[in-house]
């Protein structure tokens, strides 16, 4: 969908892939204090990690034109030990998202930069 609503061809044929190398959400559960604040705090438990790599290429068989522009976002949030599965649920959507929109931005900044791929 982001295609569709993003890139608006026009003009002659030509050819845009979008390539993603690597989506991958994890968990890595973070280490607790052992001591009397640890133990009646409520610590950070959880790290949630987003990691999105693709690659933007662009090939207009008229004229020869191509252009490839490697894209990169990463965003991560941690969360509390008394969080709930819906709270975390929740997390991992919102790291997700801030993820894909970096990738937005730095996609369509990037686009910008190549001649003759966006009319005046």
């Amino acid at each position: 969908e982001w295609a569709a609503s993003v890139l608006q061809p026009v003009g002659s044929s030509g050819e845009l892939i979008l390539d993603i190398s690597k989506a991958s959400v994890t968990k890595e559960k973070l280490p607790r204090e052992t001591n009397l604040q640890g133990i009646i705090s409520d610590q950070q438990d959880t790290k949630i990690r987003v990691e999105l790599v693709a690659r933007l290429m662009w090939l207009q068989p008229v004229g020869g034109a191509q252009a490839m522009v490697n894209l990169s976002a990463s965003q991560s949030k941690t969360i509390q030990e008394s969080s709930t599965p819906n709270e975390f649920d929740k997390a991992v959507k919102e790291t997700l998202l801030l993820a894909l929109a970096a990738l937005d931005r730095q996609a369509r900044d990037e686009v910008q930069k190549i001649d003759n791929i966006i009319l005046p």
